[in-house]
């Protein structure tokens, strides 16, 4: 979920920014700008409920790089932050549903990268972090209470782990949104890619029972089929992927590798996200709370190197209005960041400040 007014509202100041059309001597009033149409009321992306996974994927920096302690959000921290969130109002999604038809040139038919990132991830809390969430013992439990609010969830899986016992709970607890990821449709590469434990026949057979499941239930679960497109030629794979989902009830779709920094000694294939081509927006759309209440501003600061605060200490509104956000906001605009910082050395992302005119 992310801040959608601010989105549009920074729309044409972005293209102006991203065409090199503002001087960096203008720091501070692009800054005022920006906190004018700031959203004093964060909005949550991410909440990392479990850490615990059994799958050692190539892609994921969790594997070889994580290092912070193994266990599952406590009650007490989940709850801190559920009581603070609301969903977007519907008139509002109207409009930036309008909005992203007329200026970006996408429906909600769309299917794709970047029709999901607009039409899902604004509206639906992200419940997944560098953990596999249904290792969550208390997923359902969540989900819940979430719904509860009108919250719309999502996250995203390993369909290795799939248990239908437990889908089916899930999806009585109102969950909206889940997604597999299926990286290849040979058993081989599949174990390359996401671990020994990853096998594309099983994965495919599990996923058919939760189409079934779906169905008979009637279920108004959005099911989710994903490649992540890695270094390697997989247009003809995806050919085949697409083919064996053709026909079935699922949202299936290509997406473009968004931590090619952890494959810096390979050749990179060029992401196709929409950020690719502007700024990082998310100092100002939206934060993220890991698994033990840190608030980070980076889904991808998987050992949380950036912390805002914890929920524990502050509420979502006080650490989002922080003199430590504030700070990093403008180092985004001056690109003036402390040494081997992740936004400045560590990440595919732009700044605003890489579109600045000296």
């Amino acid at each position: 979920m992310f801040d959608i007014k601010f989105f549009q509202n920074t729309f044409h100041l972005k293209k102006k920014i991203t065409a090199h059309q503002w001087s960096a001597k203008n720091y501070s009033e692009l800054f005022l700008k920006f906190e004018q149409e700031r959203n004093l009321k964060p909005y949550l992306f991410n909440i990392e409920t479990t850490n615990k996974c059994n799958m050692t994927c190539v892609m994921c920096p969790r594997t070889t790089e994580m290092s912070r302690k193994i266990e599952d959000m406590n009650k007490k921290v989940f709850n801190r932050v559920a009581e603070q969130i609301f969903p977007h109002k519907k008139t509002e999604f109207d409009k930036w549903v309008h909005f992203v038809r007329k200026e970006i040139g996408m429906d909600v038919k769309d299917r794709g990268e970047n029709p999901f990132y607009f039409f899902i991830s604004s509206k639906a809390v992200t419940m997944h972090g560098f953990g596999e969430p249904l290792f969550d013992p208390l997923l359902k439990e969540r989900i819940e209470n979430f719904s509860a609010k009108g919250m719309l969830t999502y996250f995203s899986c390993n369909p290795s782990n799939i248990n239908l016992k437990k889908i089916e709970g899930l999806f009585k607890a109102g969950l909206k949104y889940i997604k597999f990821s299926i990286d290849s449709i040979s058993d081989e590469k599949l174990k390359e890619i996401r671990g020994r434990r990853a096998d594309f026949s099983q994965a495919y057979d599990k996923i058919l029972g939760v189409l079934d499941l779906k169905e008979k239930g009637s279920y108004p679960v959005t099911i989710v089929i994903c490649m992540i497109k890695l270094n390697r030629d997989v247009d003809k794979e995806a050919e085949e992927f697409f083919k064996i989902w053709r026909g079935k009830d699922v949202y299936a779709y290509i997406k473009s590798l968004d931590n090619q920094w952890y494959f810096k000694n390979e050749k990179s294939e060029q992401a196709k996200s929409h950020y690719e081509s502007q700024y990082c927006e998310f100092p100002w759309t939206s934060l993220t709370v890991m698994v033990d209440g840190t608030v980070v501003p980076c889904t991808q600061d998987f050992n949380c190197e950036m912390p805002m605060g914890s929920v524990m200490d502050k509420s979502l509104e006080e650490i989002w209005n922080s003199e430590e956000y504030r700070e990093f906001r403008m180092m985004h605009i001056t690109g003036k960041f402390p040494r081997n910082y992740r936004c400045k050395d560590r990440c595919d992302l732009k700044i605003v400040a890489d579109y600045l005119q000296d």
